[in-house]
């Protein structure tokens, strides 16, 4: 049969891929930067957008899934840049290995 893969005309997002990098000072006190490691073209599976309550504070929570091919490595936990728009936390990784490619969870990131 014929191999179905991804469409090369439906990846029309860009992502900014971000690795968290841990980094001590001279006092041993840790941070972490988010270095960016790719740029990676995506295909917008779903967004869906709620409202949660916090300390009696409303915003908006948005959870979205891009499709990226199989062979960029991208982890849980790591962040994604939607140009021009939002940022968002992986929250895991679905590998579809027969179509080659990955389906990335994310929530976005109020800052």
């Amino acid at each position: 049969g014929r191999r179905r893969g991804m469409k090369a005309g439906r990846l029309k997002y860009k992502l900014i891929v971000r690795r968290p990098v841990v980094t001590a000072n001279r006092f041993g006190e840790k941070s972490t930067v988010w270095e960016r490691c790719a740029m990676v073209w995506a295909e917008r599976r779903k967004l869906t957008g709620s409202r949660s309550d916090e300390v009696g504070e409303a915003f908006a929570d948005y959870r979205t899934e891009w499709n990226v091919r199989g062979a960029h490595h991208i982890e849980e936990g790591w962040r994604v840049e939607h140009m021009g728009g939002h940022l968002y936390t992986v929250v895991s990784v679905i590998p579809n290995i027969d179509r080659g490619f990955n389906t990335l969870v994310c929530e976005r990131i109020n800052e």
